[in-house]
């Protein structure tokens, strides 16, 4: 009996130091990181900045971010707590003001259904009317590119009347080339018989 009635004062005896605190100078002297685990806490510190706290870590739950049970979280989560606090305080309003967002909670299936409607009644409506801006847009397109058609077909008839043009022109130009080359052949072969006429007319005087 006496050996079962000094146990328990045994088994106590750790658990005054089962929970010590422990300051953070402490902590990393007692734990110092190397450099694969500071380069995994700035890679994870990097990437926790680009991405804000849910609201259940930072609104519901503010103690366990106030006093982090390690350096670690105490790091990662005291510099997400600044960028995520404007979108904290801007999120109660946001469903406000949004048409889709529910008056009520949702709490059954049919109210869910209901909902799921209107956000598909909404994108519906959203892509007709993006679908209809895009039609307008296209059919104006569409009458430009038949003026431009129009036009160019003009302009390709006023092209095809000028080389109609050019090539009488050209014709007209190679005949009266052909003319003058003949007139050139006449005129010579007149100064030729001209020049044989006066030569015999000149033999003829001499022996007269």
């Amino acid at each position: 009996m006496t050996s079962t009635t000094k146990r328990p004062p045994n088994i106590s005896v750790p658990t005054p130091h089962a929970k010590p605190v422990v300051s953070v100078e402490e902590w990393e002297a007692a734990a110092p990181l190397g450099d694969i685990e500071s380069r995994s806490v700035t890679l994870v510190q990097s990437a926790s900045e680009r991405s804000a706290l849910p609201p259940k870590f930072s609104v519901e739950e503010p103690g366990p971010l106030s006093r982090p049970p390690t350096p670690i979280i105490h790091g990662k989560l005291g510099q997400l707590s600044r960028p995520s606090t404007p979108n904290i305080a801007a999120s109660p309003r946001l469903p406000a003001s949004h048409a889709l967002h529910p008056k009520q909670p949702i709490q059954t299936p049919q109210q869910f259904y209901d909902w799921f409607a209107l956000i598909d009644r909404s994108v519906t409506h959203s892509q007709e009317a993006h679908i209809r801006a895009h039609l307008g847009t296209v059919s104006d397109h569409l009458e430009t590119c038949d003026r431009l058609v129009q036009r160019i077909e003009e302009i390709d008839k006023e092209v095809d009347d000028m080389l109609s043009g050019w090539r009488s022109v050209e014709e007209s130009g190679r005949s009266l080339k052909d003319a003058c080359e003949q007139l050139l052949q006449e005129r010579v072969r007149l100064l030729s018989l001209q020049y044989t006429t006066k030569t015999h007319l000149d033999r003829t005087a001499y022996w007269i």
